[in-house]
């Protein structure tokens, strides 16, 4: 799932010539998806997050790997360093034509990654196996950490706010982001505290509810990807089953590692 992801600190604006911040970031995300040849032409979202500091950003994420598109006639999808740094330059000319400075803009495509949207939860199936093999992580995994990022039609707190175990500020979905990380944490094997928390205010998405878990492990061996479905499926169920979140659109993105491909422009 291809994303554009525009981070616009608070106090600051995009000035743009009759388009939001918004259309903008579909504009652009529209550019990288034609030159890298995603093969599902509605396979792409948009995100522009209200941030507590740092300078205007714009960033691309997608996932790579054999199986990318399994209902496609070639699942795979590995588009060239060639290919995603021309897409980097047109981006890049594209944002100066139309009289915008945006100081760092990154294309990032992932291996090894889960990916699930509310709806296909049900389909996965997760054994005895999978579950001894979930267990075996914890002496793998480090820097975990999870993002719950809500629509602004979501979010009835206050400011975005970093929430992290053990401290911080209190808003009504801590409650939502902690059962993640409990969850995951008893999956896993992790200790308490092992977690960061974060909860980012949008104010715009095409997602209602996302779920970002990232982490770094040891010895650079992946988490397999029965268990990240594993992860996902629980994700999706705390979200289900949280009346604050409500039935619309949920995703959740495990992630791992560093972007096997990270081009600045």
């Amino acid at each position: 799932m291809p994303i554009a992801i525009l981070k616009i600190p608070r106090g600051q604006s995009l000035k743009l010539e009759g388009k939001t911040a918004k259309d903008f970031c579909d504009e652009v995300g529209g550019i990288l998806h034609k030159k890298i040849k995603v093969p599902d032409e509605n396979d792409r979202e948009s995100l522009v997050e209200d941030t507590e500091s740092g300078s205007l950003s714009l960033e691309f994420n997608f996932t790579i790997g054999p199986n990318e598109y399994p209902d496609k006639k070639d699942p795979r999808f590995f588009p060239t360093l060639r290919t995603i740094r021309k897409a980097g330059r047109l981006i890049r000319h594209r944002i100066k034509a139309l009289g915008i400075e945006i100081p760092e803009i990154t294309i990032k495509a992932w291996r090894d990654t889960t990916f699930l949207l509310r709806g296909d939860e049900d389909d996965i199936e997760v054994t005895q196996e999978t579950i001894g093999l979930a267990q075996k992580m914890a002496s793998e995994i480090r820097e975990a950490r999870i993002r719950l990022v809500l629509s602004p039609d979501k979010y009835q707190g206050g400011g975005s706010g970093v929430e992290v175990e053990g401290g911080g500020q209190r808003n009504e979905f801590d409650s939502t982001v902690e059962d993640i990380s409990v969850r995951l944490r008893e999956i896993l094997g992790l200790p308490e505290g092992a977690v960061g928390l974060e909860i980012v205010r949008a104010t715009a998405a095409d997602t209602d509810t996302s779920v970002e878990y990232d982490c770094e492990t040891k010895s650079g061996k992946p988490i397999p990807e029965g268990v990240r479905k594993f992860m996902a499926k629980t994700v999706m169920e705390v979200l289900n089953g949280d009346g604050k979140i409500g039935e619309r659109s949920a995703e959740v993105w495990i992630r791992q590692g560093k972007a096997e491909i990270g081009e600045r422009f």
